[in-house]
């Protein structure tokens, strides 16, 4: 069987609980822990019943996650919906979860480290603060990922040059108009493999 190019996560439209929110797909970066549910919400105590068990200061394995998700949803009768895993939530890797209330489903994802997480942040915003070339923007990625000890990942230089709080857009389009790289977000092929991303012009 011929085999494409790996496949990317591209959006998704619902909410992500835990570790960061690592999100989520090509040139889109993540969303804050908390946010608003398109489509159908969940009953509070569901949603309760989630993310309870996630933080962005924690870590929780991928297999705990499913067994913690699973007893939490029959606790609550809701023994029709299922626990799905998403690519690369597997073992002790660090996920989050997502849930689509209208499916039935709670949809485990990878997500970042709490020791990754704080080290990029600060790299992306000492982006923001100096201006980078391409390939120092990538070594500080990089330096972030081999400190944390990370494994099974891709640094990519292909990333969005909009990546950053809404109410920055404007600082951030002109540090990159200047020439300027930006860290830009996170996500995962379909295959599990992690990628992080830099951008600029």
């Amino acid at each position: 069987m011929l085999r494409a190019r790996p496949r990317l996560l591209i959006a998704i439209t619902v909410v992500v609980f835990g570790g960061g929110s690592a999100l989520i797909g090509y040139q889109i970066n993540r969303p804050p822990a908390r946010t608003s549910f398109t489509g159908i919400p969940p009953a509070p105590e569901v949603q309760d019943g989630v993310t309870g068990l996630f933080g962005e200061d924690r870590c929780v394995g991928a297999d705990a996650a499913a067994s913690q998700v699973r007893a939490n949803l029959d606790a609550l009768g809701r023994r029709d919906w299922v626990v799905i895993r998403g690519p690369g939530a597997q073992g002790a890797t660090c996920v989050g979860a997502t849930i689509d209330a209208e499916a039935r489903e709670v949809v485990l994802l990878m997500a970042l480290e709490p020791q990754i997480r704080e080290g990029l942040d600060a790299v992306a915003e000492q982006l923001l603060q100096e201006c980078r070339s391409k390939d120092e923007a990538a070594q500080m990625v990089r330096s972030v990922l081999e400190a944390a000890g990370a494994e099974g990942w891709e640094l990519r230089t292909d990333g969005s040059i909009s990546y950053g709080p809404s109410d920055r857009m404007d600082e951030i389009n002109r540090h990159v108009d200047q020439g300027c790289w930006i860290y830009s977000g996170t996500g995962w092929t379909g295959e599990g493999t992690r990628l992080y991303w830099v951008g600029g012009k």
